[in-house]
């Protein structure tokens, strides 16, 4: 017996088919969504700097954002970006279901740290031309 026996006989429910319309069922994991933030986080670790904290957040929004357009989560918020020493640390409430509390989940994304800090010291940032000597 494989899959297609399976869809053929019709097991498979779906929300359409259930006859509890009033309960709202979880379309995806809250771990399955924290593991995706976390493939994200993966991109801007170590190259983010003070000032670029928008970045993953902004990647975060579009990617919750089509979670939630797919009617895979209801809502979301990115409630508080903290910059530490070491990292930036993204607080993100993530709503599965309405009738749900969100949960609270925190992304960490680490700065980038220079190999030659003495060097970086000395050069001056313009935002037109970029990194010059002093």
């Amino acid at each position: 017996m494989d899959a297609t026996f399976n869809l053929k006989n019709n097991k498979v429910r779906t929300m359409s088919n259930t006859h509890h319309h009033n309960v709202s069922r979880a379309m995806v994991h809250i771990n399955d969504v924290k593991y995706d933030l976390l493939k994200i986080a993966e991109m801007f670790d170590g190259i983010l700097q003070d000032g670029l904290g928008h970045l993953a957040a902004d990647m975060f929004s579009k990617y919750l954002e089509d979670l939630k357009e797919g009617r895979l989560i209801h809502g979301y918020e990115i409630s508080e970006i903290v910059l530490k020493e070491q990292s930036f640390t993204y607080d993100v409430n993530v709503q599965i279901t309405g009738d749900r509390t969100p949960k609270k989940l925190k992304i960490h994304v680490g700065l980038y740290k220079s190999a030659w800090p003495d060097i970086a010291a000395n050069f001056k940032y313009d935002e037109k031309t970029g990194y010059h000597a002093r």
